[in-house]
């Protein structure tokens, strides 16, 4: 892979990571402060928001890339995965 590939596949996994530990972050503060049905429907719809943003720039970044990289902090093998 290309050198401004590489540079674009690590930025694009680590938003992607950041995005879901953010959706998670705010879905657990509903589920242990919120005490009711409706604070449920938010909780869950923050956690599916998170891990659909999180497997679309997966996507994303192996169509631009070539490189499906949802653990940015994963090590590549010698193909470049």
């Amino acid at each position: 892979m290309s050198g401004f590939k590489e540079r674009f596949s690590n930025v694009l996994s680590w938003g992607a990571g950041l995005w879901l530990i953010g959706c998670i972050s705010i879905s657990l503060t509903v589920f242990l402060f919120g005490r009711t049905d409706d604070d449920l429907i938010v909780e869950m719809n923050f956690a599916i928001f998170g891990v659909s943003g999180w497997i679309a720039t997966g996507i994303v970044n192996y169509l631009l890339c070539g490189n499906f990289r949802l653990i940015p902090w994963a090590k590549k093998n010698a193909q470049g995965n």
